[in-house]
């Protein structure tokens, strides 16, 4: 890694230092006092189908820690990462997260597990009453009232606006099939789908609800060919979202077709190949990113592990340089003044766009239009809340 990379970016993240954790503030001063690092807890994949996003997730968090350390660490004291392995069940991302928070040493915890999870997870959030940043974005997380959940990205309605949009005003669609995946997220972001397309004067021709972890999208495929469908709308996360893509190449299925960010991903788009040519998608992130801290995060990353990052990735760093920001906030790292400090992260410049705390505990203010060309997602639009 090059310092004039890593002192770029990392000025741009404008993260200075704070201290080590505790359970109440007469322990994190005495943390504090004795020097000791602050502890992030991560819980994402690291084993199972879902391994490529935690390899995504502990690079782009070693990267942050790196970067936050060589500038001397957050108010003075350096950074130490904790992963935690989420499994394959809600219950094995429960036990994850159980493991971390009560080791008492964690000052917040950062997990791309899935909206579901985090759902599913959030009663026991709630009774460590650690800081917790996640990447799930479904809608139906807010409502839960959780003050120790945080989302790192915008909500499943601004994405369904934005895909309705496009799909009707760019591709000209008029009776699209809307084909969805069955988890929280998946339903959320199709019901916020469905409703825009109808505010826009548009019923779907065709409505298909598939299982998490489903392979054979085949005979849905076909189930729309044979329809009046006159467009593709799939919601769907990376490994989906490529075999949904590979089979409708596969069948030459030549309509106007569009995505969520699963499919704009480095994972679908490797996994996939030239059949996401053609496909558009509206995605938390693209390494065509044209915001300064965005590039330096793209150049940090490419020059660190010779690839793009995923969005992943960007979810990752952003959810720890805003843990990071809000620790810098507290002076400390007691939970509750963390917690608190969360509530001020305003303008926060990170990969991805930029952060800033709403009342719903929500952090996410854009999104982007892209097609995919060539392997990569082309910027078409930036879209804010």
């Amino acid at each position: 890694m090059k310092k004039g990379v890593v002192a770029l970016l990392a000025g741009m993240m404008i993260l200075t230092g704070c201290g080590g954790n505790a359970n109440s503030s007469s322990d994190a001063a005495q943390t504090e006092a004795a020097g000791e690092t602050i502890k992030l807890g991560i819980v994402t994949a690291l084993s199972g189908e879902r391994a490529s996003v935690g390899e995504y997730t502990r690079e782009a968090a070693e990267l942050y820690a790196q970067q936050i350390n060589d500038q001397g660490g957050i108010n003075g004291q350096k950074v130490e990462l904790v992963f935690e392995d989420e499994g394959t069940t809600e219950q094995s991302v429960i036990n994850a997260m159980i493991k971390l928070y009560s080791r008492g040493d964690i000052a917040g915890v950062f997990s791309t597990t899935l909206s579901s999870n985090v759902i599913a997870a959030s009663p026991t959030i709630e009774k460590y009453q650690t800081p917790t940043v996640v990447s799930g974005s479904s809608t139906n997380i807010p409502p839960l009232g959780n003050q120790y959940l945080w989302q790192a990205r915008t909500t499943d309605d601004l994405a369904g606006r934005i895909i309705a949009k496009a799909a009707v005003e760019d591709l000209g669609m008029k009776k699209p099939a809307v084909i969805h995946l069955s988890d929280s997220w998946g339903s959320g972001i199709a019901n916020h789908t469905i409703a825009a397309l109808e505010e826009l004067g548009v019923e779907p021709e065709l409505i298909i609800t598939a299982n998490l972890d489903e392979k054979q999208f085949s005979p849905f495929l076909t189930q729309i060919v044979n329809s009046e469908a006159d467009g593709i709308i799939q919601l769907a996360h990376q490994q989906e979202a490529s075999i949904i893509a590979m089979q409708a190449a596969a069948m030459n299925i030549d309509l106007p077709r569009i995505g969520a960010s699963g499919l704009a991903s480095p994972v679908a788009i490797q996994t996939a190949g030239d059949a996401v040519n053609g496909w558009y998608a509206v995605t938390d992130w693209t390494t065509e990113v044209q915001t300064e801290s965005g590039k330096a995060f793209v150049a940090a990353y490419r020059e660190k592990y010779d690839k793009d990052p995923d969005l992943q990735s960007a979810f990752t760093y952003d959810g720890l340089s805003i843990l990071g920001k809000a620790i810098e906030i507290a002076g400390s790292t007691d939970h509750e003044a963390v917690n608190s400090a969360l509530a001020e992260v305003k303008d926060l410049p990170g990969a991805s766009g930029v952060f800033t705390a709403n009342e719903q505990r929500v952090f996410g203010t854009s999104l982007f239009l892209v097609q995919m060309e060539d392997g990569t997602a082309k910027l078409i639009n930036t879209v804010s809340r």
